[in-house]
């Protein structure tokens, strides 16, 4: 309980530095990170560069919104050639309340696509709980997940939660 309230207290104090700047954030993320001082001048270290890409160049960059959305993505994929290789699509839905658990497959994912970790993977459908999956999935639905780590590029993407085919390892 208190680690999810550290964890909760975290996330707001960095969502407002976000809202006070993007890059005051990134620089106090880097900080905690990495214990040193976060170059944006001269950025060395990939990890400087990667952050001076955030901040300078993805925030409003259509293509990093396009291949950042999880659904988005799949035509950029397709346009480039490479239908074969995405994963099957079985659903695409605005909210919760438009998947319907009945026509889903025994295994599957569903993820929301405008952010990271977001995931229910589902391995047996008759052992999972729907009304718990579909309480996480709207709890996440609401998550402002681009203030956190002030990457921006994620604030333009338009919510989906996708259901794709469960890849499971052969044992």
């Amino acid at each position: 309980m208190i680690f999810k309230i550290r964890v909760k207290i975290v996330h707001i104090f960095f969502s407002l530095l976000t809202l006070i700047s993007p890059t005051l954030n990134s620089k106090f993320i880097y900080w905690r990170t990495f214990h040193r001082k976060l170059n944006l001048e001269n950025p060395v270290t990939f990890n400087e560069k990667l952050m001076w890409l955030k901040l300078n160049k993805y925030m409003k960059d259509p293509l990093v919104i396009q291949c950042a959305d999880k659904y988005g993505v799949r035509a950029y994929v397709e346009g480039c050639g490479g239908k074969e290789i995405l994963n099957e699509l079985i659903g695409v839905f605005d909210s919760v309340d438009d998947i319907n658990w009945d026509s889903l497959p025994n295994q599957f994912v569903l993820k929301w696509n405008f952010g990271a970790g977001m995931n229910v993977i589902c391995t047996d459908k008759q052992s999972m709980d729907k009304e718990e999956v579909f309480r996480q999935l709207r709890r996440w639905g609401k998550s402002k997940y681009w203030l956190i780590y002030s990457e921006m590029h994620y604030k333009y993407i338009e919510r989906k939660i996708i259901c794709e085919h469960l890849l499971a390892s052969e044992e």
